[in-house]
């Protein structure tokens, strides 16, 4: 199996992107001591360690707010460094053009994935628009309502992520 087609089957075979992953407890509701996760490693201690004795330092009421805002910007990054480790780099020039351009019907996505079968046949010749679409739409970087395709909020900070972090836009396929 080449590098291409290992690629391919990395992107095929991954879910959902892990900033939308759920929390155990439904909103609101107290998380009961048989729902808490076993004991951390040690790693995880630490950090927790560490946490504890900084949200001491903040007001009571400022808590909350400050570890949802945390949490929040955790699984976004862990999310899009999940996405990065399988995007193309032709996905990342798609999200770069609707960010530009703005949303697109969908023969002209269609024209600019064309140049990629040539660009890439023992690829692209298998893995179908549909498939590379599919998976920008699944990462929740794109919707795709009524032939119309476009970059998502979450697809946008995809890309300022890529600025933010120095990530390189030139990535394969």
């Amino acid at each position: 199996m080449g590098e291409a087609a290992i690629e391919v089957a990395e992107q095929q075979g991954s879910s959902n992107n892990p900033a939308s992953a759920n929390l155990p407890a439904e909103p609101g509701a107290a998380m009961p001591g048989s729902q808490l996760p076993p004991p951390p490693r040690v790693a995880i201690q630490l950090i927790e360690d560490e946490l504890r004795s900084d949200l001491e330092k903040i007001p009571q009421e400022a808590r909350v707010p400050m570890l949802l805002r945390a949490l929040a910007d955790t699984r976004i990054r862990a999310g899009h460094e999940f996405v990065y480790n399988r995007i193309f780099g032709s996905q990342i020039s798609a999200l770069k053009a609707l960010n530009e351009r703005g949303p697109i019907p969908d023969h002209d996505a269609m024209r600019e994935f064309e140049p990629l079968k040539t660009q890439f046949p023992e690829v692209y010749g298998k893995y179908e628009f549909g498939d590379w679409a599919g998976w920008l739409e699944r990462m929740s970087m794109v919707t795709h309502q009524n032939g119309v395709y476009a970059i998502t909020p979450l697809g946008r900070d995809f890309l300022f992520y890529l600025v933010d972090t120095g990530l390189t836009e030139n990535k394969p396929l």
